[in-house]
């Protein structure tokens, strides 16, 4: 059973080989693209800060009326800029807008964001290229007469209407951006009904409910992060044409006192860096990919812990500065954010669910009896519960949680904030009780109940569906 619904927007990245007079295209319509930005964020800057100065006279600035006084001197002023195609400047005054807008949107959410900077060269180089101007034959695309048709290294894979595209730079490799709208058709999942909880973490990358370990290769990334330590101390003895702090005496000037260009090893070795944090990210969005993927086609219900990384590696202060530095880079190595937004776009498409849950103590809450205690977790990987000596590995127990939590069945019970010791003691309390009394069928994954009178308030979940019933004795 399938049923048509609107279309998906796509992206497919794919490596461009271009040869000597299509990449010198390239890097022209960057740097066109790179001025009209500027003179743009300029023109807008100059004319906010006149309409703040007199609001009745001058208007807030937009950049419709940026791209008419654009078009009526760039002929004159930059005569050069006819050698590219006029969407290539005009998409980037239209992208300084987007940027204003964007700025504008995040402080009324509350969220703090910076405002617009000016483009530099070698940082985020890239240009649009509308549909209209480009054709695809295969693994070639063709953007125009200036440039004619460019090898790919591979061809596209959505089967849709073409959007637009986007040529970017990255290093010295070239890259193109296709987005496509391809018909959205939602299917049956081919496993209904099956769910998993996801634990996120620093000793491995993903831990399943169903005691199953993702792994980053860590021994390929530690060589090539020791490789990557031992280039940059030597980018840092190169000139990079900037006075660096505490060192203005030794700074390379010229003759007429003016400060030298950036060495040509400096931009030599800063290739050379570049290309290892290039190989070290394109690893780890290898095994994401693959990781993702297979979770999708396996699951159709996936659970998630609503993790806020930016909190979570905050720089610390005063005593344990270094230590709280590690364990940030070790989180912000496992690219938690990038594994949750390709779960969410890719389990779309199949016919799944991604649910975000609360991750308060799911790593100090015994999945069996439903005890919160910091003592249940002994080591890292250790988990062994105080009240009814349920052993099971820390990350395993913690995806478990998160699974229970997500289907609803005990996650209106479980404490937000720490439980007290009376209530540590009466969990300890029931699961001793019931442990000496007869046995009896109860569902693996229920809250047990206790028989001694003087527990207060027990919790009983449903055995196939329905919310926790919570009752109370007097």
């Amino acid at each position: 059973m399938s049923l048509e619904q609107d279309a998906i927007s796509r992206a497919h990245r794919i490596r461009l080989v271009p040869n000597k007079s299509q990449e010198e295209y390239l890097r022209r319509a960057c740097g066109i693209r790179r001025m009209a930005f500027n003179w743009a964020l300029a023109a807008w800057n100059e004319q906010y800060a006149a309409h703040l100065a007199n609001k009745e006279v001058v208007t807030k600035p937009g950049w419709m009326n940026l791209q008419r006084r654009f078009n009526a001197i760039k002929d004159e002023t930059w005569p050069w800029i006819r050698e590219v195609s006029a969407r290539v400047p005009s998409h980037a005054i239209k992208d300084v807008g987007t940027a204003w807008q964007n700025f504008w949107k995040g402080l009324k959410a509350g969220r703090r964001v910076g405002k617009p900077r000016f483009a530099c060269r070698g940082r985020q180089e890239r240009f649009y290229v509308h549909n209209q101007q480009m054709k695809l034959d295969g693994p070639r695309i063709h953007l125009g007469k200036g440039v004619g048709w460019i090898k790919m290294r591979e061809a596209l894979r959505f089967d849709g209407r073409i959007v637009s595209a986007t040529i970017s730079r990255d290093g010295d490799e070239w890259y193109v951006s296709i987005q496509v709208d391809v018909p959205h058709t939602v299917t049956t999942h081919p496993q209904p009904g099956a769910s998993v909880g996801l634990d996120v973490g620093v000793s491995h990358l993903v831990t399943t409910s169903d005691e199953k370990h993702v792994d980053l290769p860590v021994n390929r990334l530690d060589a090539l992060q020791k490789r990557l330590l031992r280039q940059q101390r030597k980018l840092s003895r190169r000139w990079s044409g900037k006075i660096k702090k505490g060192h203005a005496d030794k700074a390379l000037r010229g003759d007429d006192g003016q400060l030298l260009r950036k060495s040509n090893r400096f931009i030599v070795q800063s290739k050379r860096v570049g290309k290892l944090h290039r190989r070290i990210a394109r690893i780890r969005q290898d095994v994401l990919h693959n990781a993702t993927t297979q979770l999708v086609g396996q699951y159709e219900a996936i659970y998630v812990e609503d993790l806020k990384v930016k909190n979570m590696t905050r720089a610390a202060k005063g005593q344990g500065k270094s230590a709280k530095a590690g364990l940030n880079r070790s989180m912000l190595n496992s690219a938690v954010s990038e594994f949750r937004r390709q779960l969410e776009y890719k389990v779309e498409a199949a016919g799944g669910c991604v649910v975000a849950v609360d991750p308060a103590y799911t790593s100090q809450t015994c999945c069996q009896c439903g005890c919160v205690d910091p003592a249940n977790r002994r080591t890292q990987s250790e988990f062994c519960c105080v009240a009814c000596d349920h052993k099971d590995n820390a990350d395993c127990n913690a995806a478990k949680n998160i699974l229970n939590q997500g289907r609803g069945m005990c996650a209106p019970n479980r404490p937000r904030k720490r439980p007290t010791r009376v209530e540590n003691r009466k969990t300890k309390m029931a699961s001793a009780s019931l442990a000496n009394s007869s046995k009896r069928e109860t569902h693996p994954i229920s809250v047990l109940v206790s028989e001694d009178p003087k527990v207060s308030r027990s919790v009983v979940s449903q055995r196939d569906t329905g919310d926790p019933v919570d009752t109370a004795r007097k």
